[in-house]
């Protein structure tokens, strides 16, 4: 007799914070954007005559040059930020094995399952069988080594650019 096969729970680590860091880029670029649309304008201005002094334009340009570096100071940490999680995917998997209960769920907001694994089995006495260890397939290739069966969660770091490797 076979066991049940193990419930497997997927989650990409960093996900969020890599949605949320491109909606501030964005944001970002929108604001640097119309802070350089506004010192063109008085500086357009300033050429026309339309300020009363030369005093206001300064004033004005300073104002504005200063927000506009202190977006770009943003701009460029967000960026730097993004390199960090550009090119590369890490993946959590979390496993139950035997007659587990239906509330597994390491991530209790999705009760996704993924079928990335599969266990290797014992003979053992009066037809029973035992999970000795499993083995994880990736794009249908054994992915590592095989592990032990008391590991229940492992991450995997899949680069875009390069091969796969295991932590």
């Amino acid at each position: 007799m076979l066991p049940d096969a193990p419930l497997i729970d997927v989650t990409i680590r960093n996900a969020e914070e890599r949605r949320n860091l491109d909606e501030l880029a964005c944001s970002l670029f929108n604001k640097r954007d119309k802070y350089l649309r506004m010192i063109h304008f008085v500086q357009k201005m300033a050429i026309n005559g339309k300020f009363l002094t030369s005093k206001n334009e300064e004033i004005e340009l300073i104002r504005l040059g200063s927000t506009l570096a202190q977006i770009d100071v943003q701009l460029n940490e967000t960026l730097s930020q993004i390199a960090k999680l550009t090119g590369k995917v890490e993946v959590m998997l979390f496993w139950e094995c035997g007659s587990a209960t239906s509330d597994f769920s390491p991530r209790q907001k999705s009760g996704k399952r993924a079928s990335v694994m599969s266990g290797i089995l014992s003979p053992k006495q009066e037809q029973k069988m035992e999970v000795s260890g499993y083995k994880v397939f990736l794009n249908g290739r054994q992915y590592g080594l095989t592990v032990n069966s008391d590991v229940k969660n492992m991450v995997l770091r899949v680069s875009l650019f390069t091969s796969v490797w295991c932590q």
